[in-house]
């Protein structure tokens, strides 16, 4: 982490505690007053995020008082903790992380944006995407599992792998996709191949969606879960004809930007005055009664 991260210890505080959930994964850091990180935890929630953070956090037993930070999805989840904009959670760690940044791009399971900063370190745009998933995290987990991989994480290594001539696989509509994937597939493009076609339609897409009237100004960081796919990295790095650093922490900014943030006006909010965080997340709301049954799969 950056020299600059300083945050002076108040009310007798011994750690922060930044907790983000996102739509496919949940994440909690834990740094020193002085804003050290001391530890991170990231895993997927497969649809329980309650569950995910409600575990991270009864394994922390963390002495002494805690000012715990929630962002993203966790801030309906702990209702005791202090809430953070997910925007400026990240612009936070970005920031702390990468002092002079200029641009931030930021792609997780379903959306994706870019936080723009003018050369003084000052907010200057914002720009996400629509409500479609196409072009994150979870389509490409999605297309993973049609082509029989584990997730995401083995597409990306694999991707790594290719050395021929890439398909062309639309990106903005999964059904599209499929298509596109049977027709390589019969056209003979490897596994290897197909992997990293996809990740070039991802990066495509979102080059087209938050670039298509001004390019990214350096330094470019990339932020989220998708940052840690080398192969939409370097694509991505070709379209915007810009190096871009994604770092360690890229699926965490969210959590340590809640952590890192002092800016509140309320010095007291979030602070636990003992190690016990059971509770601290709310327990999972009441079963949806629906009025249909769900469909189920009688004939092939």
């Amino acid at each position: 982490m950056s020299d600059s991260t300083h945050i002076e210890p108040s009310n007798g505080l011994r750690w922060l505690v930044g907790v983000d959930a996102g739509s496919v994964s949940a994440a909690v850091v834990v740094c020193s007053p002085d804003g050290t990180v001391h530890r991170h935890y990231y895993r997927p929630h497969e649809g329980d995020p309650e569950g995910a953070l409600a575990d991270i956090l009864a394994s922390l037993r963390l002495a002494g008082t805690s000012r715990v930070s929630a962002t993203g999805a966790a801030r309906d989840l702990a209702p005791k903790a202090r809430k953070v904009d997910p925007h400026i959670a990240l612009q936070t760690a970005a920031q702390r992380l990468h002092p002079n940044v200029r641009t931030v791009i930021y792609v997780g399971g379903e959306h994706y944006g870019v936080l723009r900063f003018d050369e003084a370190g000052r907010f200057a745009g914002l720009s996400t995407n629509s409500g479609c998933a196409a072009g994150t995290g979870s389509f490409l987990d999605q297309q993973a599992r049609r082509l029989g991989l584990a997730g995401g994480s083995e597409l990306a290594e694999l991707a790594a792998k290719s050395t021929c001539d890439l398909p062309t696989i639309a990106s903005r509509c999964a059904v599209f996709a499929k298509t596109d994937i049977i027709h390589a597939q019969q056209e003979g493009y490897g596994i290897e191949e197909i992997c990293d076609g996809l990740c070039l339609g991802l990066a495509r897409n979102i080059h087209d969606t938050l670039f298509a009237t001004r390019g990214a100004d350096a330094p470019t960081v990339f932020a989220g879960g998708v940052a840690l796919n080398a192969a939409v990295v370097g694509h991505l790095e070709r379209y915007l004809d810009v190096a871009i650093t994604a770092d360690d922490f890229a699926p965490l900014y969210g959590a340590l930007g809640a952590c890192l943030f002092d800016g509140h006006a309320d010095s007291s909010a979030g602070l636990l005055r003992d190690s016990d965080f059971a509770g601290l997340v709310s327990a999972r709301r009441k079963k949806r009664d629906y009025f249909f049954p769900p469909f189920t799969l009688e004939k092939s």
